[in-house]
Formats: structure tokens, sequence, C-alpha cells
């Protein structure tokens, strides 16, 4: 379902509801447009889901996959399982080891896993992860009923 927001009252009211939009945009008090998003039961709006190739451009920049985990990940134990040394979250990205959820929350404290919004096929979708154990950004795919944690990117107007 995609959803919009739409102006109650008169035409400076600051007052909106959501309904059915199937183009998935939103303009704002200024004329901006924005994509939104539904995760969940949750409308996000002028934020995204990042794709596969837009977390590629992220860890290149941060040096490529062997080194931009420890780029990445909160430094220290408070919330990583030993050894996770080494990190020093430069880029301010704070990966925390949220795990996954399947039947059971799965590999935590060890990994911190996010979705992309790219599709590997009908049923899965690529992922990133890190672990507690070296500095390297893994990919993978699971089934889209998955439990895995999403980092949103701001948009900018359309």
């Amino acid at each position: 379902m995609q959803v919009a927001l739409r102006r109650i009252g008169r035409p400076d009211s600051l007052i909106f509801e959501w309904i059915d939009n199937p183009a998935g945009t939103v303009t704002d008090i200024d004329n901006n447009v924005y994509h939104s998003i539904q995760i969940g039961s949750q409308i996000w709006v002028g934020w995204h889901i990042p794709t596969d190739e837009e977390w590629t451009i992220l860890i290149t920049f941060l040096g490529g996959d062997s080194v931009a985990g420890e780029k990445m990940k909160e430094a220290g134990l408070l919330h990583w399982l030993w050894p996770n040394k080494g990190n020093t979250n430069i880029s301010g990205f704070t990966a925390l080891p949220g795990g996954i959820r399947g039947e059971d929350f799965d590999y935590f404290p060890y990994y911190a896993f996010f979705w992309s919004s790219s599709q590997n096929n009908p049923y899965s979708a690529w992922f990133r992860y890190l672990n507690n154990y070296d500095g390297i950004v893994n990919r993978g795919f699971d089934s889209m009923r998955a439990g895995l944690s999403v980092r949103c990117l701001k948009d900018k107007p359309i």
C-alpha cells in the first residue's frame, strides 16, 4: 500500500491525513515532493531503504569491503561481544549488533544485518552484515520474511 498526506481544511492548514496514493509521493508545505515507503505499519516520508548499489557506494567510500566495517561499527564492547577491536566508527554510522529475527533472535551480539531494497529474486533481498571478529562488510541475501535491521537514507526532493 502506498499512501500520501492530504491537507485537511483550509489551504493554509497544517493538519493532514493519510490517503491512498498509487504514486507513493508526498508534497510538503513548500511544494517539495518526496517518496514515501511503508515499513511494517509505519509510513516513512522523505526517507528510503538503500539499494544494494547505494550500500556499495558507502562501502567503497569507506575503503572497500575489507576495512569499511571497522569504520562503521560502534567501538568497544558496550554492545558488541569480544573481540570487536580496531573499530573506530569514524564514519558516524554506529552499527550495533541487532542479530536477525527468524524463529528466534539469532546472532546477537555477534552480527549486525542491514537490508537493502534490492531484491535477489521475488522471495529474497540483498543485505549487508558486519561481525564482531573483523572489519569486513559482507553481502548476502535472505528471505524477505526474515527480520533484519534497516538504516534509511534521507531523500532529496524529487
